[in-house]
């Protein structure tokens, strides 16, 4: 999947707009997705999992992010 694909979801958007502010444990990323788009627990794990294959190496963990490589346009 290329990653304009990936980020074409909206769900996955927000989560990297969560991700950009700081990092966040999974459980709070999964509360504000479910109230937001009210979705199940399940399906946030299933966008979180795509994402932690598919960005790039800026993010170690969807759930964790490196400034440097945001900063760097990674």
């Amino acid at each position: 999947m290329h990653p304009f694909e990936v980020m074409a979801e909206p769900i996955r958007r927000r989560i990297v707009e969560i991700l950009a502010v700081g990092e966040h444990p999974s459980s709070i990323i999964v509360d504000v997705i479910r109230f937001e788009f009210s979705v199940t627990s399940a399906a946030v794990s299933h966008h979180l999992r795509v994402l932690r294959g598919k960005l790039p190496d800026g993010f170690t963990r969807a759930t964790h992010r490196r400034r440097d490589a945001l900063r760097d346009g990674a």
